[in-house]
């Protein structure tokens, strides 16, 4: 060290990022001083640096997002700092007023909650302070059997279905609330013809090679694997096509030539095989070989080794798993399944950036399709069951998958399409994006603390979903109208005409849609944010029942996530409770929903009608029978609700103070429908002879229906 000049400054030394040589030769630690190191400089040895040293740099996208953070923090430290000295100034003679109220409203759109000081609870609020509102929460147990209970948390919309509970009480003066039952819609098993216990199933001749099973021609299975690969690899591309037939084709050359000598990772290749087939069996409502398929996919986990099966073909395997049990609605199996999926990922460390690990590019991108679907999965088990991610979004950094169509995993190069071209990848990466959005709604307003601000965050994630519904748009050109208010123009699409993709990314953005808003409606009816996130709600509500009433015959679209009676269910009370809160609080409607109510109901019982019949067998079990009494209460408030409203104007109408209708009343659980619902007559209307048979199309709407000051 240089000593210190006259008036006691110390010199400015200069400092180079480089080692130079001879620490670098030594190994020592160098403080790259300049023009000598302090080794150097002792030692009396030339300092010479002529190595440049290349050195890698962090991901620039977790750099944005600690900037990010820092600035929010930011900014809400000087509110605060300023709130503090306002009510300092402002009660500087009161001191024992409390600190924080959690039960006074919320939060406002970018604004902050103005602090109280310590005191009685009984003090007059601010007028800030009223019109900040807070996001409130209630999950509840429900019964998955008579005898087990599981845990459903807002996200199933179960505190909405409360909520409209209270107000339908309050507006008919009706003092039973609705049957505890419909709050496990969402819960609604599988058909009896995919519920059976294995071991009542076809049995397996073990006097043979278990790979014997594979009993039918090649030609018969090559179909059936080509046909997954057509309605799956868009929007669940976890196997690569031709490296998945290579192995086939490599197993059924040792069947056909009579080979019992297989490997414990030739049987993770068989699971593989017959769970694609029992997928595939599922599409084209052949249950018994789906039950084949799948009970011969379990035997060949059972006679697999662990090692095998927990590597990146065993993740491919349970992740055809949670898509078999997703479809046919086993959903104990399917959280358990979820949770080894999630843990074997990031053990794999699929959830880490690929510039981190040593493949070749082919391996790169099908780690990051497959990682991508386990996010799916994690996203869907939580929206479905209302239970927290297990993933969280700032442990990960892998990309999205490259958009192009990629069958080999040995590949050293990865083609990508021509300008114009569209390929399937396209639209698995507008789903990945919604799945983002749907897992930011997750942590922003459905968590269990995090409850304030609650308006400036469903403005930000409204916004971001309009950005993804407009590239939506773009990709798929004139297949999609866009409407003047910026959003698909869903309702006057024919749903039957239109491809799987098509409906089901615009299926899942109007479900983003209504858990981005349904958390508002649990606000002051007064205020602004109510009524315009329960418009958008109506609007995604009428968006859901037209296509799933529409008349085509795909049944992915049914049972991927949300349980399609569930969604129907809360689709058609939305529509009623926006009609119950402008009677009871003379709000202006945002729709004239009149001239629709009898579609809306003749196609909520008409879906509600197909899955129960799909539910209804002779050798019906205990679970499946309390599944029918499901759907029959929901089936029965549907037709109440639409008697109500129809007798409405005959009844004088109670007002509903303004502080009941976001509250609960507690009901005790049943497994039949209360006295009174199964009574009521269908309803015998002029429409319903025609509208029974005709899927709902509000294709003849007028022109003043759709809300353009939405954005």
């Amino acid at each position: 060290m240089e000593a210190i000049e006259e008036g006691g400054a110390i010199p400015r030394l200069q400092l180079s990022s480089q080692v130079c040589d001879r620490c670098r030769i030594k190994k020592i630690r160098c403080d790259g001083l300049l023009p000598s190191c302090s080794n150097c400089r002792t030692a009396g040895a030339s300092c010479v640096t002529s190595k440049q040293l290349k050195r890698r740099t962090r991901p620039r996208r977790h750099l944005e997002q600690q900037e990010r953070l820092l600035d929010e923090l930011r900014i809400q430290n000087e509110n605060l700092q300023r709130e503090i000295r306002q009510l300092r100034a402002s009660h500087s003679t009161t001191v024992d007023k409390s600190v924080w109220n959690d039960t006074a409203p919320g939060f406002q759109a970018h604004s902050y909650p103005t602090l109280q000081v310590s005191g009685s609870s009984d003090t007059a609020a601010t007028t800030s302070q009223q019109c900040q509102p807070i996001i409130k929460h209630l999950g509840r147990l429900v019964p998955l059997t008579p005898s087990v209970d599981r845990f459903a948390g807002s996200a199933t919309g179960i505190y909405f279905i409360r909520c409209a509970e209270s107000v339908y009480k309050s507006l008919f003066d009706h003092e039973e609330g609705f049957p505890d039952i419909v709050n496990r819609l969402h819960l609604l098993g599988p058909c009896p013809e995919y519920s059976q216990p294995l071991h009542l199933l076809h049995s397996i001749n073990y006097s043979r090679p278990l790979h014997f099973m594979l009993d039918k021609t090649r030609a018969s299975y090559l179909d059936a694997l080509t046909e997954f690969f057509h309605s799956w690899s868009s929007i669940w591309p976890i196997l690569m096509k031709k490296e998945f037939l290579s192995a086939f084709h490599r197993i059924f050359d040792r069947v056909e030539a009579h080979d019992p000598n297989l490997s414990p990772s030739d049987y993770v290749i068989l699971r593989q095989i017959f769970l694609v087939l029992s997928i595939t069996a599922w599409k084209n409502c052949s249950s018994t070989e789906c039950n084949t398929y799948y009970h011969r996919a379990v035997e060949c986990a059972r006679l697999t080794t662990t090692p095998e099966n927990e590597d990146l073909p065993g993740l491919q395997s349970l992740l055809l798993t949670c898509l078999y049990l997703q479809l046919t609605r086993k959903h104990d199996e399917w959280i358990q399944i979820c949770g080894q999926v999630v843990r074997l990922a990031q053990s794999l460390g699929l959830h880490r950036h690929s510039r981190r690990f040593r493949f070749c590019a082919g391996e790169m991108e099908l780690r990051k399709r497959i990682w991508w679907c386990v996010y799916a999965v994690d996203v869907a088990c939580s929206i479905v069951h209302g239970l927290p991610k297990m993933i969280q979004d700032d442990d990960v950094d892998t990309d999205l998958p490259v958009d192009t169509d990629l069958d080999d995993a040995t590949a050293t190069d990865i083609p990508l399409p021509l300008p114009g071209e569209t390929t399937s990848m396209a639209t698995f990466i507008l789903y990945v994006k919604l799945l983002k959005i749907f897992s930011s709604c997750l942590k922003s307003l459905y968590t269990t603390t995090k409850r304030r601000n609650g308006v400036a965050k469903i403005t930000a994630l409204d916004h971001e979903l309009s950005v993804w519904r407009h590239s939506v748009v773009q990709f798929q050109g004139n297949e999609m109208k866009d409407h003047d208010d910026g959003l698909p123009d869903t309702l006057h699409m024919s749903s039957a005409d239109q491809s799987f993709e098509t409906l089901f990314l615009h299926f899942l953005g109007n479900v983003a849609l209504v858990l981005i808003h349904q958390p508002a409606l649990t606000f002051d009816p007064k205020h602004p944010q109510f009524m315009k996130s329960l418009s958008r709600c109506v609007r995604a509500a009428l968006n859901i029942l037209s296509m799933l009433g529409s008349s085509h015959d795909d049944r992915r679209l049914h049972c991927l996530f949300p349980n399609k009676s569930s969604i129907v269910f809360q689709s058609t009370l939305l529509c009623f409770y926006h009609q119950w809160m402008c009677m009871a609080s003379s709000l202006t409607p945002s729709h004239n929903l009149d001239p629709l109510m009898g579609k809306i109901v003749d196609t909520a019982l008409k879906l509600l009608d197909i899955h129960k019949a799909e539910l209804v067998t002779p050798d019906t079990g205990s679970n499946t029978t309390i599944d029918v009494q499901t759907i029959s209460a929901a089936q029965d408030l549907v037709r109440l609700f639409s008697n109500r409203i129809e007798h409405a104007g005959d009844a004088p109408v109670s007002a509903v103070p303004a502080s009941s209708m976001t509250q609960t009343s507690p009901s005790s659980f049943i497994f039949t429908p209360p006295a009174g619902l199964g009574s009521h007559e269908p309803l015998r209307l002029e429409r319903e002879s025609q509208m029974s048979t005709i899927p709902l199309d509000f294709g003849i709407l007028e022109d003043g229906f759709l809300d353009n000051g939405w954005l």
